[in-house]
């Protein structure tokens, strides 16, 4: 019973404590900003995860791609052992929140050497923004100007609705509000980290 034991602990820890180095994430067809903001993501969020450094010797070693394609995102993770690729696993999401939830809750599903370090909470709250374009719609979606799309259509809300993230000088084109590089890996950002949008205001701006 006692080697049983031992074997099984061993495997606990076989499993959980490897060492993983993560490459600068590849990003195309979306801001640069977006890799700095995925990188950080998985070394904060993950257990045993390390920046990857040529000079140290790790278990394993990571690279994700992210691209979008017509406004939807692809999110594919090479994982290799001993310089040699073993897995790789690819999801795709509509919107920001999708793939956060998706990265969330199946990437460590997919991939069984990565584990979160604890759960992260979803957070649902409202967003505004400061928009000097008129507003005819009852409903609208966020992006980038890479055009990915952050957040789909919610509702516009009045007030008093109150908001938790805001953004100033967003051009809004009908039913599409323009966030710039920096506002959009904010977002990314708020998003990964549990952040999910219920409705949106929009202050005209002086």
């Amino acid at each position: 019973m006692k080697k049983i034991c031992l074997i099984f602990l061993l495997l606990v820890f076989y499993s959980y404590g490897q060492d993983i180095g993560i490459k600068t994430p590849v990003i195309r067809n979306l801001p640069e900003n977006y890799k700095k903001i995925f990188l950080n993501f998985f070394i904060n969020n993950f257990k045993n995860i390390q920046p990857y450094n040529p000079e140290n010797k790790f278990d394993y070693i990571i690279k994700p791609y992210i691209s979008s394609i017509a406004g939807s995102y692809n999110l594919c993770i090479d994982v290799f052992k001993a310089q040699k690729p073993i897995h790789i696993i690819c999801i795709s999401a509509e919107s920001g929140e999708q793939l956060a939830d998706k990265i969330i809750n199946e990437i460590p599903k997919e991939i069984e050497i990565l584990h979160l370090q604890k759960e992260i909470p979803i957070k649902r709250v409202n967003l505004q923004l400061e928009s000097i374009s008129p507003i005819h719609q009852k409903n609208i979606k966020i992006t980038s100007h890479n055009g990915d799309t952050l957040i789909e259509y919610k509702e516009i809300l009045s007030p008093p609705a109150k908001a938790v993230i805001s953004f100033n000088k967003v051009i809004i084109n009908i039913d599409t509000a323009l966030l710039n590089n920096k506002q959009a890996a904010k977002l990314m950002e708020y998003l990964l980290n549990g952040y999910r949008i219920q409705g949106i205001l929009i202050k005209k701006s002086e």
